[in-house]
């Protein structure tokens, strides 16, 4: 494959991300209006919704781990871990990112209680972690390689990596303020504020979406 091809590859997954994220959002507001309207979740609407919703995310993960592996330069690194490697990984967490949101979405009108939400979420939040760490040492990896020859891609994933380390950072501080926010509202007196939460999840990963078209734009690609 030529590097236009691995580019297009790569700007491929990025769009189709965005497009999930399009179309999720609209989704949303069809659900939420007849929620508002009706007192009921609409089934059909919602399971579609949140069917989309784990899409985007497990594309969005796909391409950040395929960028870690130095997938993009395979003509020139051999790859770290070969990505088929990390299918049943991403299968793993659509499947857990299906379940919390059908549970929690779908058909449900109160809030799950505290320990149910733990034992959806703590499968989920450990998957993660999991896929982090390997993003972590695939990206250090592909880093050494590069490390020592006379390529602009090493600065190009010098600044990935340090993009990826504060996104990191922010979800950590921020998993801390939603904690908090929990603890300190248990009756769901701060329902008019509660959507922040989720929505600084969907700006985090639209901003580390931008960092990757940026950093992997065509024009900053050298000529070979």
């Amino acid at each position: 494959m030529s590097d236009t091809g691995r580019m297009f590859c790569h700007s491929s997954t990025a769009s189709l991300g965005y497009c999930h994220g399009v179309v999720e959002i609209i989704f949303w507001y069809f659900d939420y209006a007849y929620f508002n309207n009706t007192g009921e979740r609409p089934v059909g609407l919602t399971t579609w919704v949140v069917t989309i919703g784990a899409t985007r995310r497990t594309v969005s993960r796909l391409l950040i781990l395929s960028i870690s592996m130095g997938y993009n330069y395979l003509f020139v690194l051999p790859l770290v871990v070969s990505p088929q490697r990390a299918t049943p990984l991403l299968e793993l967490i659509f499947i857990a990112s299906i379940l919390l949101n059908v549970t929690e979405y779908v058909g449900t009108i109160n809030d799950i209680a505290g320990r149910a939400r733990v034992l959806l979420v703590l499968p989920d939040a450990l998957l993660d972690a999991f896929l982090i760490l390997w993003i972590f040492t695939s990206l250090s990896k592909t880093l050494e390689q590069l490390r020592g020859k006379e390529f602009c891609e090493l600065d190009i994933y010098r600044q990935f990596s340090n993009a990826l380390t504060i996104t990191v950072i922010a979800s950590i501080a921020w998993i801390g303020y939603e904690v908090y926010f929990k603890a300190t509202d248990p009756f769901n007196e701060w329902w008019q504020g509660g959507w922040i939460i989720t929505a600084f999840w969907d700006i985090l990963a639209f901003g580390l979406l931008c960092v990757i078209c940026y950093l992997w734009a065509p024009s900053r690609l050298p000529a070979w």
